[in-house]
């Protein structure tokens, strides 16, 4: 097989011991990595009979991708970043390498060869008869250079600094180990290839697409090093992009020259990634700089603010003026009346209606309120500070403890952030919400630079600029049309604009500085309120979420009135972190996943144990309130989902595929089954309520971008259960689901919170039954929290269209807020499915039941996430994967250890015995380590009495020496503790 298709572009050495098509042998992501093991030479690993050698090749340097260059001979755009391969070398039978200075010799060279993305096709010629040309550019041949990683091993490396490609598209190259025979001239001699490896796939960009791609591109100098090693010289490091070589050629796209610079040993590795390397040309070492100098030069890559500022920012500052400058004027022509304005407390204060504002009214009670206010309510609307009052009103005034309040603050800084983020990148903004987890972000679209952590920076500083400048956030009614003509520099707000806002109608903007956005706000009064501000992350996104729109960079932040405030955040970030349930997961070996099942969890046999006790907790209260279990089929035909209403409102969620020649799906939810099930025979007065309980296998076609350990996944189970009853025992049935929900929660130690939402504008059904509905709901909570001391909430016309919901939330340790169970009326269904019973009457021999969807744990999954975190992986006893530990002191007390364990294992307690050759105290660290509730330390003393000494895992008491009990008296204590459900750990 030749390397070309051409004969003039053959190379001369021979490949004839490698007619056969190469297997697919995926190169080795990392130095660090594993590398794959293969006996056939063409493969990562070669072997060499004669010398009884292995070879292997490791690709320690992706490349990632590049700008397709020109045809001309000048025009080179190298691939980002420069491949760099390590050899490997190694003798039979010895685990250390050869030596590597035998290797520098230039019998051994690397060639590259251009081949496609799925590594089965050669891509190096262009063949358009009667002419051939090359699409892989540059050295397409290395010799080996002996130099030291920055962890200071050596190695031998091939680097490519100057490849270019000629085409878009994707590809992969594969890098070629050749031994050459001789330097004499030997017309018949062949030499072997000895090694292969191909590098990861990497996309090649047309010079319109690389700019879409944000590709280094013009005038941009990249300050990146990529690769560095030490060689006999100094430091080697070979930088991705240098210096433009001329104004010309900047103005032609840029011509970058990558090169290998050796730097003095005595320069440090970090000060060599952030100031440019210089040729060393005198024996003496230069000083090395100091860490904060290079930690400046890596923030200011770029500089503060792009100069001169975009065009489009005058031409809003200059629109807004003209249409502000409007539209005080004709608030000045507005009467002045006397308003009087109530507070919460019945308090009133009077006011001029146009000129008081909520800000006066809070400065004239008192200086400190004014200034800790957030923002105010006018008859339950939010309203700026500085906004005036129009009429007479009921005014509140929020203050950031207050989540509305908190939501306002975060939106201000969002908008300060975006001024930030146009000042710097010279952007097109698109949406900066806040979230309700805490912070904010804002997605932008950025044409020839990729958001990272070196520009946090520049953000925070510029954002820090703004707050001094209290810049005031004010606020313009504005059409339509004079909207558009505003943003239209800015394609993502004229498409949110023509999307969202009807013809002839107005919006608002906001303006603070010269960031003027569309947006409802409303706002704090200005910039300075913002006293603690820091850039959390940034990540990529899709324009409207849609993977077929734009790719948008998007940079989340928080932010408080008070930097006490950002110092607790701090801590309680590390302890989120701390807790979290994938690392929890990966050190206790609970579950994990992979990615050729992406959103569906592994769950290993300790995990499984935690998975199964969430739902015998469920199952077990089940049999205690009259529910039955059932089991429905885990897909049907889609024209289930059509006659439910799924199909229209939840298809592209949904798991569809084609079963003789009919489309069935898998099933997202259980209630259309159940409906199914309820009408398979039929049904009298006297039978409801029947309540079916589900916990089938459930698919969710979540975004890979949304998936997130066990609280986002696409395969899960739930608590599922539906209800159907008559209108008469709607209270009845949600007060037995407030109590369930109770007795479950309060086994995990959870506070809940209830919100009922009402009649929303789309809501189906008659109006009256909905008030009896909402009336009955109403009546329950207020009795259930009356009982328990609890207090719920009202949500207006937040209701499901089909019916009127109970959103529950959870706060768990951290006191952050989940959303697991929900308890729902449904009219919709019934109708849906002609559902039917016999009632007493003979008026209306026929009713339509109600059915009432109910999940207290809501998916397995997630619950188990949460309570992973809550507990910081530190489970109760009856939940606990790892329960006992038995511990022999000696060899000798084996046996009795492994008595106790089948003890244990007899009473249903997960209980182990480490009989490994351990040290005593080596054997109890590890059982520390694995969260085991209680360590079982068995001896002779212990034997002869038949006893075993405890150690309690939350009680640091016996740690150093345990409790030393009778086994019977231990075996009915730790049976007793599991069946309690105690959250103490105790026996």
């Amino acid at each position: 097989m030749t390397i070309a298709s051409n004969k003039k572009y053959e190379h001369e050495y021979d490949y004839s011991m490698n007619q056969q098509q190469l297997p697919y042998n995926p190169s080795v992501g990392s130095a660090s990595s594993a590398a794959p093991t293969c006996s056939s030479s063409c493969g990562p690993i070669g072997y060499e009979e004669r010398e009884r050698r292995t070879y292997e090749l490791v690709v320690c340097q992706q490349p990632l991708h590049a700008r397709m260059c020109g045809f001309g001979e000048k025009d080179r755009r190298p691939i980002d970043p420069p491949p760099i391969v390590q050899l490997i070398v190694k003798q039979e039978g010895q685990e250390t390498w050869v030596d590597l200075q035998s290797l520098q010799t230039p019998f051994f060279v690397l060639h590259v060869t251009l081949w496609s993305a799925d590594k089965t096709q050669e891509r190096n010629i262009i063949s358009n008869p009667p002419k051939c040309t090359r699409v892989l550019m540059g050295s397409l041949v290395s010799s080996p250079s002996l130099l030291k990683n920055s962890q200071g091993v050596q190695g031998l490396y091939f680097a490519f600094p100057d490849l270019s490609i000629r085409t878009e598209g994707q590809y992969t190259l594969r890098f070629s180990l050749i031994k050459l025979i001789s330097s004499d001239f030997q017309p018949d001699a062949k030499s072997k290839i000895i090694a292969q490896v191909f590098s990861d796939p990497f996309t090649v960009y047309s010079a319109k697409k690389s700019s879409q791609k944000c590709l280094r591109s013009k005038a941009s100098k990249s300050q990146f090093v990529t690769m560095q090693c030490f060689g006999p010289r100094g430091c080697a490091a070979f930088e991705t992009f240098d210096e433009l070589q001329s104004i010309q050629q900047a103005e032609s796209g840029g011509l970058y020259t990558p090169r290998i610079f050796f730097l003095n040993r005595a320069r440090k590795m970090s000060d060599s990634v952030d100031a440019k390397p210089q040729v060393e040309k005198k024996p003496k070492a230069p000083k090395a700089p100091k860490a904060s100098k290079a930690k400046e030069a890596k923030a200011s890559a770029y500089p503060l603010e792009v100069t001169p500022p975009p065009e489009f920012l005058q031409h809003r500052i200059d629109m807004f003026d003209r249409l502000k400058a409007a539209a005080d004027a004709e608030i000045a022509q507005k009467p002045r009346e006397p308003i009087t304005v109530t507070l919460p407390d019945g308090s009133q204060k009077e006011g001029t209606s146009w000129e008081t504002t909520p800000f006066s009214i809070a400065l004239g009670i008192a200086k400190s309120l004014a200034e800790r206010t957030v923002i105010s309510k006018v008859d339950g609307e939010l309203w700026d500070l500085t906004r005036p009052l129009e009429s007479s009103c009921k005014l509140e005034l929020l203050d950031f403890d207050n989540q509305e309040g908190k939501m306002v603050f975060w939106h201000s800084s969002a908008h300060m952030l975006g001024e930030a983020c146009e000042r710097h990148y010279a952007c097109n903004l698109c949406i900066g919400p806040p979230l309700s987890e805490g912070g904010f972000y804002y997605e932008m679209g950025v044409e020839d630079r990729v958001v990272n952590q070196d520009d946090y920076a520049n953000l925070e500083k510029l954002v820090s600029n703004v707050a001094k400048e209290k810049q005031k956030f004010e606020r313009l009614v504005i059409s339509k049309k004079d909207i558009l003509e505003m943003f239209k520099h800015n394609p993502y707000k004229v498409h949110i604009i023509n999307d969202k806002i009807p013809d002839g109608t107005s919006t608002t903007v906001y303006r603070c500085g010269p960031l003027i956005d569309l947006c409802r706000g409303p706002h704090v009064p200005h910039t300075g309120r913002v006293k603690a501000f820091s850039i959390t992350k940034n990540s990529a996104s899709y324009f409207l979420g849609d993977a077929k729109n734009d790719s948008l960079q998007r940079i989340y932040g928080i932010s408080f009135p008070d930097t006490k405030q950002m110092t607790e955040y701090k801590k309680f970030i590390e302890e989120a972190a701390r807790r979290d349930h994938r690392k929890i997961g990966k050190e206790q070996e609970l579950f994990f996943f992979h990615e050729l099942s992406p959103g569906s969890a592994f769950m290993l046999p300790h995990g499984t144990r935690i998975y199964n006790a969430l739902m015998n907790l469920i199952k077990e209260e089940y049999q205690h309130r009259g529910f039955t279990e059932v089991i429905t089929p885990n897909m049907f035909n889609l024209k289930l989902w059509n006659q439910s209403g799924h199909a229209q409102k939840y298809k592209e969620n949904m798991f569809c595929f084609e079963v003789d020649k009919e489309e069935f799906a898998l099933k997202p939810m259980n209630c259309p089954g159940h409906c199914l099930m309820f009408k398979n025979k039929e049904r009298s007065y006297r039978d409801l309520p029947v309540r079916f309980a589900d916990f089938g296998v459930l698919h969710r076609n979540e975004f890979s971008g949304a998936l997130s350990g066990l609280t986002r996944v696409r395969r899960f189970q739930q608590d599922d259960a539906h209800i159907f009853c008559r209108t008469n025992q709607i209270e009845q049935e949600m007060a037995g689901c407030f109590d369930f929900l109770n007795k479950v929660y309060g086994v995990f130690g959870f506070d809940f919170h209830l919100k009922l939402s009402t009649r929303p504008e789309n809501f189906i059904g008659e109006i009256d039954v909905w008030d009896n509905a909402e009336k009955m709901l109403e009546e329950s909570l207020k009795k259930f929290s009356e009982e328990k001391g609890t207090h719920w909430e009202l949500n207006p016309g937040d209701g499901a269209f089909y019916g009127p919901k109970v959103d529950i939330t959870i706060s768990d340790a951290l006191r952050r807020n989940h959303q697991c169970a929900t308890i729902q009326l449904d009219f919709q269904l019934p109708e849906r499915f002609d559902l039917e019973y016999r009632t007493e009457g003979s008026e209306d021999p026929m009713a339509r039941p109600v059915i009432i969807h109910r999940a207290i744990l809501g998916s397995v999954e997630r619950m188990m996430g949460i309570v992973i975190e809550h507990f910081a992986g530190k489970f109760p006893f009856w939940l606990s994967p790892r329960q006992v530990q038995v511990v022999p002191v000696a060899a000798t007390f084996n046996d009795y250890a492994k008595e106790i364990v089948d003890k244990l294992v007899s009473l249903g307690i997960f209980a182990d015995a480490d009989v490994s050759d351990n040290t005593l105290n080596k054997k109890i660290r590890n059982a520390e380590l694995s969260q085991y509730n209680f360590i079982f330390v068995v001896g002779g003393e212990e034997e002869s009495s038949r006893s075993v000494n405890v150690r309690n895992r939350d009680d640091v008491g016996t740690k150093a020496k345990g409790q030393t009990i009778p086994l019977d008296d231990v075996l009915k204590s730790i049976q007793s503790l599991k069946e309690s459900r105690s959250l103490e750990n105790k026996l």
